[in-house]
């Protein structure tokens, strides 16, 4: 009976080996387009590097469902500043941002280094330009990558922490640029080289302001360090953006960071406070595009609503 078994064991592994080949290769050519399927082995490092914590996070950055994000039924309506809507456009603008939110959001949310999501999420959604982002991070640079491979989008992040532009480099493609920053200041020296092997992924500059000139961006993040740089840079590129998004702007870090005076001289401005019992801010302003501003004051207070949240 043995000899018979043999056999029926060596066809049930050879089927099933070539079932598995077949799954990966589906999965691979299939289901995971484009660089979805880089970035799906990118989050088996950053899991195993990170922990559990960063598994929604990656999931939604690299590899979830991103097509929504190409579905803009506010676009026109935004774009012309016509905020004022029926019910029947509220409730498909709703349920369209419902949909974005679900799918590029890392839950839970975290009321401190996340706490800009919404509003940055937003600019992102009511935009079609390229994005600059002023201090890399596990939030923002997933998100923006996102938007980056299905809208084709450039972006250029930028950072002077050697250690995150490593990590976050995974992200890297054709359209998405990383820039270490060597200059120091009383904060502290931060890496004047990048690491040999990373040389032609990261390009390297001497000063912040150089950063972003000479070009034109739909949205602007601000969140770099050392703090002193932010609102030099708000003044900087308030001239070569539709938006830019600060975080960090609440009273203690925005007088700190000596961002109010700069802020405050924006013609148009929301600040988004998250949760309501902090002191976290995050501030978006335009100096010509009052309704984009405004379209994420609505968006961003619809979201509050929809995922029944204290902000």
């Amino acid at each position: 009976m043995s000899l018979i078994r043999v056999p029926y064991i060596a066809v049930i592994v050879a089927i099933s080996t070539a079932c598995l080949f077949l799954y990966v290769g589906l999965y691979q050519n299939v289901f995971l387009s484009r660089e979805d399927y880089k970035g799906a082995l990118q989050c088996d490092v950053i899991r195993s590097e990170y922990g559990r914590a960063t598994l929604d996070l990656c999931e939604f950055g690299a590899v979830s469902d991103t097509s929504v994000i190409m579905e803009k039924p506010v676009d026109a309506l935004l774009k012309s500043g016509n905020l004022h809507w029926n019910s029947s456009t509220e409730t498909a603008i709703k349920a369209r941002w419902r949909n974005v939110l679900l799918t590029q959001l890392p839950f839970p949310m975290d009321p401190g280094y996340g706490s800009h999501v919404i509003p940055l999420l937003a600019s992102f959604w009511i935009t079609d330009g390229d994005i600059l982002e002023l201090g890399s991070g596990w939030y923002s640079t997933p998100m923006a990558h996102t938007f980056s491979i299905n809208q084709d989008r450039t972006i250029l992040t930028a950072d002077t922490n050697q250690n995150w532009l490593q990590k976050l480099t995974i992200f890297k493609s054709r359209l998405h640029h990383f820039m270490l920053v060597s200059e120091t200041s009383s904060t502290g020296a931060f890496a004047k080289t990048v690491n040999p092997s990373q040389a032609d992924e990261v390009k390297v500059t001497s000063s912040w302001d150089l950063v972003g000139a000479n070009h034109s961006w739909s949205v602007v993040f601000v969140d770099h360090a050392p703090g002193l740089r932010r609102p030099v840079d708000l003044q900087r590129l308030r001239g070569h953006s539709e938006l830019l998004v600060t975080h960090d702007t609440d009273g203690t870090l925005g007088r700190v960071y000596k961002l109010e005076e700069v802020l405050a001289s924006f013609r148009h401005r929301y600040s988004f406070r998250y949760p309501s019992w902090s002191a976290r801010f995050t501030d978006v302003v335009s100096d010509n595009r009052k309704e984009l501003v405004e379209a994420v004051r609505v968006l961003t207070e619809m979201a509050v609503e929809i995922l029944d949240i204290d902000k």
